[in-house]
């Protein structure tokens, strides 16, 4: 194997593997990247056994071949390099030789077929969404997935398929995660080419590098569903995902229907003032108390230091007065990602779980969990 390979794509590859390889693990192969050279082309491959990622750029090759190399030096050396052509060439006993200019690097590489076998889609359930619409539902919801282990199902996101309504040709695809304090829902609507509903739980991970991609991509990516892996497909670049096993709890059981009383408040100026008395909220609670009133919201908050803070705004409300405590920094995820100017909270009492919802538009909704004082 020997070709050369400009700098920067070849960098931008390596820097996109490096959140892939884990730093510890019980395969030594498993630390590296795969190289491979073939017809005028080099795919870069890594994983972790439960995602993988494949990029493939253009070279100049004279000879195709394939090797692995361990991952972060690789990348350190290919980024401390000149931005000029890069040649690699593998050696005897499985060392490949990097030169470029006046520099000269030789790493010790595993063979090729020690790298795992990549997972494949067991299925064909195929559809196309803009790459923008797709990262806009992820940072809707992936705030709420739950940081405990234990509770594997909730770790990931839900994606759920369905008809929009039996007339309607196209299907609702539908993002939900909940850690159990909060739920944060968002949909949108896909071609329907002989699709069937289906539901998968993708892995909090494979959400962070999935956003990451999709961030880079301008256009369509294509998403390959089956019953144990899930792939998205761009120009260039190729993530597969091994799914959760297991059943996402009813998350429509969680949405307060009997909420009433709404209350409508311009969503900057609430963001706003919940920062503020984020200041001094308590360290580990976070908890602020929004007392709610005829057309007024006052939020206050104390720490342990016995420092306070208020400050209230005007709200669009004819309800009871109410009382509820909510963790600041829940709430401020949601308000951060609404992409709607009002805000509306449907509300019941004081105990109850409320909904949040925007007022110009309906493909999402949050629900929030109060804090017991």
């Amino acid at each position: 194997m020997e070709f050369y390979v400009e700098r920067d794509p070849f960098l931008k590859a390596l820097a996109r593997v490096q959140s892939i390889v884990e730093r510890r693990n019980t395969m030594p192969v498993l630390g590296n990247v795969l190289l491979q050279a073939a017809g005028g082309t080099l795919t870069v491959t890594a994983t972790d056994s439960e995602l993988a990622l494949q990029t493939v750029l253009p070279i100049e090759a004279e000879n195709d071949g394939e090797i692995t190399l361990p991952a972060r030096k690789l990348y350190e050396i290919v980024r401390e390099l000149p931005d000029q052509p890069i040649r690699l060439r593998l050696e005897a006993g499985e060392r490949v030789l990097i030169t470029s200019g006046r520099a000269r690097f030789t790493l010790v590489g595993i063979g090729a077929s020690m790298f795992p076998a990549l997972p494949q889609p067991d299925g064909n359930l195929r559809f196309a969404l803009d790459s923008q619409a797709m990262v806009d539902m992820f940072n809707k919801v992936h705030f709420a997935t739950s940081q405990d282990d234990g509770r594997f199902v909730l770790n990931g996101i839900l994606l759920q398929l369905e008809p929009v309504a039996p007339e309607n040709p196209q299907l609702c695809l539908r993002m939900v995660a909940t850690d159990s304090h909060r739920l944060s829902m968002a949909e949108t609507t896909v071609d329907n080419a002989g699709n069937d509903p289906r539901d998968a739980i993708m892995p909090r991970k494979a959400v962070m590098e999935a956003r990451k991609l999709l961030e880079e991509n301008q256009g369509q990516v294509e998403l390959v569903m089956g019953e144990r892996f899930l792939q998205f497909i761009m120009p260039g670049v190729t993530m597969t995902s091994k799914l959760v096993e297991g059943r996402f709890p009813n998350w429509r059981r969680v949405v307060p229907e009997q909420n009433v009383h709404q209350l409508d408040i311009d969503r900057e100026a609430l963001l706003g003032v919940v920062r503020r008395m984020s200041v001094l909220s308590h360290e580990k609670s976070r908890g602020i108390l929004m007392r709610i009133g005829a057309d007024s919201l006052k939020i206050t908050t104390s720490n342990l230091e016995q420092e306070v803070a208020d400050e209230e705004t005007s709200a669009a409300y004819a309800g009871p007065d109410l009382s509820l405590s909510f963790n600041a920094r829940y709430l401020q995820e949601i308000l951060t990602c609404v992409p709607c100017d009002t805000i509306r909270f449907h509300l019941l009492n004081n105990d109850a779980p409320v909904l949040v919802t925007g007022v110009e538009q309906g493909h999402f909704l949050f629900v929030l969990m109060p804090m017991q004082v």
